[in-house]
């Protein structure tokens, strides 16, 4: 099945030769997440990314909401809050925040980072941040 844009699509009986992905060159490609048994999916409004259903989903979850960048960075806390809310809006069990920074750094690359936010210290992924759609999960 392919869920996008609320809708739910079948696949042909063989998916694997099926083209869901942008070009690797284009400005939208995504990592994909490859089905080992038939998927459930999410999606954001321009892309659908396969979930298996024991995943924690953060393959997908980096592939539709974080983007990768120079000089960009974002709070650890915040990153995860978002990847939190949209485990629970996609109904996946989600992972903890040591774990999705330990399995985010094999989907994408990042630097940690701590910076001073007043009197705080604050940790940051340095080098990634949400894309637009990512930042509406934390309104």
């Amino acid at each position: 099945l392919l869920f996008q844009q609320g809708d739910t699509y079948e696949l042909s009986e063989s998916p694997d030769n099926e083209e869901l992905w942008p070009d690797a060159s284009s400005a939208e490609h995504s990592k994909a997440v490859e089905p080992s048994q038939p998927a459930e999916s999410c999606t954001s409004e321009e892309q659908s990314v396969q979930i298996e259903p024991e995943s924690d989903g953060i393959e997908a979850f980096a592939a539709m909401y974080i983007r990768e960048a120079d000089g960009v960075q974002i709070p650890k806390e915040e990153l995860f809050q978002a990847y939190s809310r949209w485990t629970d809006q996609q109904d996946i069990d989600g992972t903890n925040a040591s774990w999705f920074g330990r399995k985010l750094a094999n989907v994408v690359e990042y630097e940690d980072d701590r910076i001073r936010d007043g009197d705080n210290l604050v940790t940051v992924y340095t080098g990634i941040d949400l894309t637009s759609d990512g930042s509406k999960l934390l309104e």
